[in-house]
């Protein structure tokens, strides 16, 4: 028992120092580490809970002003991505969902060790659809952050 507390501390641990040092992160090191501890119907709303909790806890430190103008586009994917995300979640089996996270973040990894640049075009309609996909995989994941950094 005392094990399991050990692992989810250092998990935390991991996930906390990500976010003070990037801005961002939680979730991803999240999900990446507490499915092999914890079911992923429970993970994955534990994860919702506290990233949120870390991610208020920047945004309040960053003071940032007029950026509603950028952040609109996002928004909007967003709400249906989000709507999208969970349905998913609730009619995926917990098995496709393990192989689908796995997945998710073994191409996040390539991308991210082959490809260094930012290549992605910007706007308010590939806004709206990196929202959408960040929506969807926030809801359904818990990472939606690496999309939206990109």
């Amino acid at each position: 028992m005392s094990f399991e507390y050990a692992y989810f501390a250092l998990v935390f641990f991991l996930a906390g120092t990500s976010v003070e040092l990037t801005g961002f992160g939680v979730a991803t090191v999240s999900m990446a580490l507490l499915p092999f501890m914890l079911p992923l119907p429970v993970a994955i709303p534990l994860i919702a809970i506290i990233s949120a909790i870390a991610t208020g806890i920047v945004a309040t430190q960053t003071k940032t002003r007029n950026l509603f103008k950028y952040l609109r586009p996002l928004l909007i994917g967003s709400a249906l991505g989000i709507v999208l995300g969970m349905l998913f979640l609730n009619f995926i089996d917990e098995k496709l969902l393990r192989i689908a996270l796995s997945v998710f973040l073994i191409i996040y990894a390539l991308y991210g060790l082959f490809f260094k640049g930012h290549f992605l075009p910007n706007g308010r309609i590939f806004g709206t659809a990196t929202g959408l996909l960040a929506g969807f995989f926030g809801a359904s994941f818990n990472v939606h952050g690496p999309l939206v950094g990109l």
